[in-house]
């Protein structure tokens, strides 16, 4: 292919036609890889497979083909979604099998991901294998209760539905269906709707009926064979009342709504009738029977409408039942006349997915072949359905990693180098399947950890090269002959490099230094005792196991020159840069004084034809020695050569030899390099001093000790605040001070790299930025912030807001998330507290109740508010002098003390449509009347427990005083109260009495 870019632009068009604005631009890059995998036959597999097969059953069987000219095995396994581990492959067949049993009912389809390797290939080629578990009808079907009670008058009319039986069943398909049926007595009086479950009145009760039957409902499903469930429904029989009966339109009234709606919106209309052609006197009035279920509810009382007192939450009840009442306020006998309210919350996309941690950090070790699996990605939505079905996609580095997108699995796809590559950042994206979507994005720092992996090598003796250098005989003991150096690509001990001589090198006419790789002499070489000497020098590093490489090292001894036209020799010792420029070196002719004696003609200068190496050459007439080309010590750091002059100006020519001892002295040429320009690490808040945090590991190109020997040193961004210590050799950084992520969550580093060159100015630096970001430990409570006081008046409305509990935590994410529940107190469930947060949309002006103090003057008018306090509310946002307006009190009574407008500054469009806060928490209402006369004072134990783990609480004890309201009429002690009085008594005169009480204070 030409080229390694494709640019898409992709558009987005609904089914009415209409198209999005904005086109998406798709650049798809094609790494060019030699890599040769194995190649499924099929993209995608898909396998049906019955829940109740036993183990080790077979499913189905992935296929992969090998590449032409391959004999290398191909190996499978499935790399994600198995998470339970109820499937295993055959890793030569490629045969998927059950390894546990199967459950429609949990899980109906499983997506795996099966990877096929051609032998120890560093890539992978994948394939999807859906698994659809077929369902058996295992499952009974289920009455919500095994038996039940109702009461109907002796006068109900046929036709008459008098009771909804439900069952469930959680078989799908027609093993889910439920039919019903009387499975005893047989049918007669009573009869039941087959499909709906309804309980119907067949004919009239005559007065010959039992006051009490009982019947015997049955709920069966339409599998084969069919399973059933049995419910005991006592139907009592109430003989007939003197006054008119009435009835409600409906025995249940059902209905479903959505918990978007928004307080005071009505739902439901509920009427009660009269059964005959009675008309009362006074309209009837409705009330809600009082419990945990109705008090998020209110009723009209005079048409029957129920509305929303607080917005509904399917995340924390999805069904509400609960009683109405109907009476007629003159007849107290009507007081039982009710019908039931199920109220079915329907979810609305309204939670986001959100990830367990802010950001992840994975550690993984470098392999050569594809690891699969390296860690699983979680979010959690608190919708249910489709709403809370959440897929995972990887926004980034696909090159490497992959997602499972069901499980949230992340995968290794290639063989991971860290040599190569040691860290990896991608972003991965978790959304919904509502409609519209919601989606999270989370950060996922991967570092790939070194393993032993490098041999060390020598960069002067490529593989299948040796190393030749040249000594001259009779040198003192410890002349230095070469130097060599090893590098190792690893990390840390896995780098370290000491050497040594192989011992099948039984010469003891050499040693190395175990630390700089210098090779000396121990004895004076003699080139007629040994010419040459063969060695093998060996580099091991520290790692476990220890790797070693190896270099050859040729050593020829160089004689000196013998015979009579030898006029003389001498040593010529030169030390010269690495980065010297092609120059002349030296002259030969002017030295040494006596070739100036004995030059009575031509001198010719040359180089002995075995010492040549294109380095330096000599002009033959002058003597004057070039440098022909660049010296590197890295690859040589020393030569030897003889530059031999023949004087032709005599009869008999002589001649002189001059052995030139060049050492390359290494410059610093080579800036240590990190691997990364930016690394993100992490570290635990609350670790012990001394912790070690990350390795930091720069490698230097030079080749002698102290040019190419790194020394480390950090900066923090933030003077004043490094909890963090670099050791200077070897790279290690530790925590020197406690660490507290409430304190500070990120600490920026500069970690710079130096090399220890003789001349301080001549150093070489490189610099990374490290960002260390500290993890939250669960090591906070939540500290309660409310007051622990409440007064409440005695009449309030049943759901009234009675007080706003909140408690709050530090820490961050899950550790800091609050939740609230009363431990005691509350034993006649007068009380409900809302446990949990939830979300709620907000527009630029929007209603919310506070506790707020109105204060006035006595001397301005009763209804000017002269100032506002605010107690401290956290409702996601900072509480700022936003402008409030004074509106109407609603219905709802004393509980909330003032209603407000609140009114954000600036323009309505600071605030746009659909964004999100944090809903109000801890708010404590009332489930029962309350009455002063019964109980003055509630005293509650309210626990505050975060979501953390291992988790941590706190209690608060809240008194909650009932105020007394003038409820009460005053009672005499006595019915009737007799006295006498004298006809002539006078005026003022003590006659009797009269005693009188009032509950009320």
């Amino acid at each position: 292919m030409e080229s390694t870019t494709l640019s898409l632009m992709v558009t987005a068009q609904d089914g009415g036609g209409l198209a999005a604005l904005i086109n998406a631009d798709v650049t798809i890059h094609i790494f060019q890889t030699t890599l040769v995998t194995a190649e499924f036959e099929k993209p995608k597999y898909t396998f049906l497979v019955f829940e109740d097969v036993p183990e080790d059953s077979p499913v189905g069987t992935v296929k992969a083909r090998e590449p032409l000219n391959s004999s290398e095995p191909i190996l499978y396994r499935i790399s994600s979604g198995d998470l339970s581990g109820k499937f295993s492959i055959h890793p030569w067949l490629g045969t998927i099998r059950t390894r546990r049993p199967l459950d429609h009912e949990t899980q109906p389809v499983v997506v795996l991901t099966v990877q096929a390797q051609l032998g120890s290939a560093p890539a992978c080629s994948s394939t999807e294998v859906h698994i659809s578990v077929l369902d058996v009808n295992d499952n009974h079907p289920a009455f919500l209760r095994t038996s039940d009670e109702i009461r109907i008058p002796q006068t109900t009319p046929p036709g008459t539905a008098l009771y909804l039986a439900r069952a469930e069943d959680r078989d799908s398909g027609q093993n889910g269906l439920i039919r019903y049926a009387i499975a005893s007595p047989q049918p007669g009086v009573f009869a039941i709707d087959r499909a709906l479950g309804v309980l119907l009145l067949n004919g009239s009760l005559g007065a010959g009926e039992p006051r009490e039957r009982t019947l015997t409902l049955r709920a069966e499903d339409h599998g084969v064979p069919p399973r059933a469930a049995l419910l005991v429904l006592t139907v009592i029989i109430e003989k007939r009342r003197p006054s008119p009966s009435w009835t409600f339109e409906h025995l249940v009234y059902q209905v479903e709504v959505s918990e978007s709606l928004s307080p005071t919106t009505q739902i439901l209309q509920t009427q009660a009738h009269p059964l005959g052609p009675q008309r009362a006197a006074s309209p009837l009035r409705y009330s809600l029977e009082p419990s945990v279920d109705s008090a998020v509810f209110g009723i009209r009382p005079d048409t029957g409408w129920i509305y929303l007192r607080r917005q509904l939450d399917y995340e924390s009840t999805q069904t509400h039942n609960f009683r109405v009442f109907a009476w007629i306020p003159e007849d107290g006998l009507l007081q039982n006349v009710s019908t039931a309210v199920i109220v079915h919350v329907r979810d609305e996309n309204d939670n986001s997915p959100t990830f367990l941690h802010d950001v992840l950090f994975l550690k993984v070790e470098e392999s050569p072949v594809p690891q699969g699996v390296i860690g699983k990605i979680t979010a959690i939505d608190m919708d249910s359905g489709k709403n809370g079905q959440l897929l995972y996609f990887l926004l980034s580095d696909g090159k490497f990693f992959k997602m499972n997108p069901n499980t949230g699995e992340l995968i290794s796809w290639v063989a991971l180098d860290r040599e190569h590559r040691g860290h990896h950042q991608m972003t991965v994206l978790v959304t919904d399947r509502g409609s519209p979507p919601r989606n999270a994005t989370m950060a996922v720092y991967i570092s790939v950890t070194d393993v032993n992996d490098n041999k060390p090598f020598f960069p002067q003796c490529l593989p299948g090269k040796e190393l030749h250098v040249k000594v001259l005989e009779g040198q003192p003991v410890n002349m230095l002959v070469t130097t060599v150096f090893a590098k190792d690509p690893d990390e840390g001990n896995n780098a370290e490099v000491v050497y040594s001589v192989s011992s099948e090198d039984s010469s003891d006419h050499f040693k190395i230094d175990a630390n700089n790789g210098e090779i000396r002499t121990t004895t004076i070489l003699s080139y007629d005792y040994r010419p040459s000497y063969r060695m093998t020098v060996i580099a091991t590093d520290q790692g476990v196991p220890p790797l070693q490489g190896q270099a050859v090292v040729n050593i020829q001894v160089i004689p000196l020159s013998k015979g009579s036209a030898i006029i003389s020799q001498n040593i010529r010792h030169l030390v010269i840069p690495e980065n010297l420029k092609p120059t002349k070196i030296m002259s030969l002719i002017k030295s040494p004084d006596h070739l100036h004696q004995h030059y009575n003609g031509k001198l010719h200068f040359s180089i002995v034809a075995d010492d040549k190496d294109g380095h330096f050459e000599i002009d033959s007439s002058t003597g004057d020695l070039f440098l022909s080309k660049e010296l590197d010590y890295e690859m040589t750091s020393h030569y030897l050569f003889r530059v031999i002059t023949i004087d032709h100006s005599k009869n008999l020519s002589l001649s002189s030899t001059v052995f030139l001892s060049i050492d390359v002295e290494d410059q610093n040429d080579h800036s240590p390099s990190f691997q990364d320009e930016l690394i993100v690490i992490s570290i635990e808040e609350n670790v012990p001093i001394g912790t070690l945090v990350y390795v930091f590991n720069a490698k230097d190109g030079d080749g002698s000790f102290l040019n190419s020997r790194i020394q480390y040193y950090i900066e923090s961004h933030n003077p004043g605040m490094n909890p963090f210590l670099i050791h200077p050799s070897f790279g290690t950084l530790v925590t020197v001070s406690p660490l507290d992520r409430e304190s500070i969550s990120t600490v920026i580093l500069t970690v710079t790299a130096s090399d220890q060159a003789v001349n301080v100015t001549d150093r070489r630096l490189r610099s990374l930025t490290a960002q260390i970001v500290i993890l939250d430990v669960n090591d906070h409570k939540p500290t309660f912030m409310s007051f622990p006081i409440a007064h409440v008046k005695e009449d309030v409305t049943v759901g009234s807001l009675v007080h706003h509990i909140t408690a709050h935590d530090p820490d961050e994410g899950r550790n800091g998330k609050v939740t609230y529940s009363i431990l005691s107190g509350n034993e006649n469930m007068a009380f409900m507290l809302d446990e949990s947060s939830g979300t709620v949309p907000y527009m630029s002006l929007f209603k919310i109740f506070y506790f707020i103090v109105v204060r006035k003057h006595a001397t301005h008018p009763p209804n000017k508010v002269l100032s506002v306090q605010y107690i401290a509310v956290d409702y996601g946002f900072n509480v700022a002098p936003w402008s409030l307006a004074l509106l109407p009190r609603l219905e709802l009574s004393g509980a909330i003390l003032a209603h407000y407008s609140l009114c954000f500054p600036g323009s309505s469009d600071s605030l746009a449509s659909g964004s999100q806060v944090a809903g109000i928490t801890g708010l404590l209402t009332t489930t029962c009347p309350l009455d002063y006369e019964m109980k003055t004072q509630h005293i509650l134990t309210v626990l505050a427990l975060d979501d953390g783990t291992p988790a941590l609480s706190s209690s608060q004890t809240l008194t909650i005083t009932v105020l007394d309201v003038n409820d009460e009429a005053p009672v005499f002690k006595k019915q009737l109260y007799e006295a006498s009085v004298k006809e002539n008594q006078n005026p003022g005169e003590f006659v009797v009495r009269v005693e009188a009480l009032d509950r009320d204070s």
